[in-house]
């Protein structure tokens, strides 16, 4: 008989996200799908992230860790989706919080359909969140040659800068008690 690990975890913080809408007047776009300007068009980007304010995952400290699922469209015509992670996180940090979050990330533009549930790549990456008056603010700048990779793909990632305001989807407290 199997038997599944049981997560522990007590985590805070809050759910954001955003997307490189040009047709959309919201600042930022988090609409999904966009159905605002004359015509529905898809992103150039989707984000979708998580701030971690405090906590433990099976034991180890998470507070002041990000996540972000990152979505672009590749060369090929498909749509590439990683998976970024702060490069504050150790690697145990990074594993805790992936076997926490990582079903609950998506960042597919909803016009695309379902996504697969594959693994997706995992990048270490700088980034920052803060809560300012006008609202989120998230800088990040994923360079794949320069990022530590902690889990492959079968495709080549793009690069992706950002800095600027995010919209609040929700705060949250999760617990396995």
């Amino acid at each position: 008989m199997a038997t599944e690990l049981q997560q522990r975890y007590r985590v805070k913080g809050a759910a954001f996200g955003a997307r490189g809408c040009s047709s959309c007047t919201c600042n930022p776009c988090d609409c999904n799908p966009c159905n605002c300007g004359d015509s529905v068009s898809l992103p150039l980007w989707r984000v979708s992230g998580y701030a971690i304010e405090s906590g433990e995952i099976n034991g180890r400290e998470v507070a002041h860790l990000l996540l972000l699922s990152l979505s672009q469209p590749a060369p090929t015509g498909n749509w590439q989706e990683v998976i970024l992670i702060d490069d504050k996180a150790s690697h145990e940090q990074a594993i805790a919080a992936l076997a926490l979050f990582e079903e609950r990330m998506d960042s597919l533009p909803a016009e695309l359909g379902a996504s697969s549930k594959t693994p997706k790549a995992v990048y270490s990456v700088p980034m920052h969140y803060a809560l300012t008056e006008a609202g989120p603010v998230l800088r990040v700048a994923f360079i794949p040659e320069r990022a530590a990779q902690l889990r492959g793909a079968p495709f080549e990632p793009l690069p992706w800068h950002y800095e600027g305001p995010m919209a609040l989807r929700e705060t949250f407290a999760l617990s396995s008690s």
